[in-house]
């Protein structure tokens, strides 16, 4: 059985890039509209500071910038925070490999991977949050260990990187919606991220996969949770997050 993601996006045949599969999956190629803010904002917009401090958290012990924490970012790769030197020492053990692979992107600004690197940075606060409301924790918090929030984008000409993709649309998918290799993986990675966030006194971890479909790049963000934090089910998140993202509202 090959299970068949949004739009009937089937993840074993899709080719990144094809405008074939991008017009069959119903994502378009046409010109992409501008963001509005600064004329009007969208109504169902509702940005919360408290929530960006809630989600920058130091990659080792998991505090949050509302505990009044400063924060400063490993050196080589300008990715991952910390909350101090001690932290990061500790946490380097298992940053190492990371750390390397996101050091050999290059930092022209212009590079895909790079680019979409900061896309998912500025908006990660309302991307936790959202796929804390689409995978219904509440019903089952290990939906977190076998669903994931996936996000395609179509690449925007702005020169913000708020701005610089446009989110055709988002879906709960399973691991097992992905080729077999890209499944292994993930599920081995949101294990990791689990663990580590209940290290770090949270309740768990989850992944956001956000997808390039015309560049053919692929960011996974990894996010933690607490219980007090969790939605009830069917709380409406696919219309918060789209236009979030469209608008470029990171705050």
């Amino acid at each position: 059985m090959n299970p068949s993601g949004p739009h009937g996006l089937n993840i074993d045949w899709f080719t990144p890039g094809c405008p074939c599969c991008i017009e069959e999956v119903g994502l378009g190629t046409g010109p992409l509209p501008k963001p509005t803010i600064g004329k009007y904002r969208h109504p169902i917009l509702d940005p919360s500071e408290s929530l960006r401090n809630e989600s920058t958290q130091c990659q080792h012990c998991y505090k949050n910038k509302e505990t009044g924490v400063t924060f400063f970012r490993c050196s080589a790769c300008m990715v991952d925070y910390y909350c101090s030197k001690e932290c990061q020492r500790k946490a380097w053990p298992s940053h190492k490999e990371d750390c390397k692979l996101k050091s050999r992107i290059p930092k022209d600004e212009n590079n895909p991977t790079r680019r979409l690197q900061r896309f998912t940075g500025r908006h990660r606060p309302v991307l936790a949050d959202s796929a804390v409301r689409a995978l219904d924790l509440s019903i089952d918090i290990e939906r977190s260990l076998r669903f994931v929030l996936a996000i395609f984008l179509r690449r925007r000409d702005s020169q913000k990187p708020e701005t610089s993709y446009f989110a055709t649309g988002a879906d709960v998918l399973p691991f097992e919606a992905f080729p077999p290799e890209r499944c292994a993986e993930m599920k081995a990675m949101v294990r990791k991220v689990d663990e580590d966030h209940k290290k770090g006194g949270m309740d768990g971890g989850l992944l956001v996969l956000l997808m390039c479909l015309e560049d053919g790049v692929i960011n996974i963000a990894p996010a933690g949770f607490t219980r007090e934090n969790l939605y009830p089910p069917g709380t409406p998140w696919k219309g918060p997050l789209l236009a979030h993202l469209n608008e470029g509202v990171t705050n």
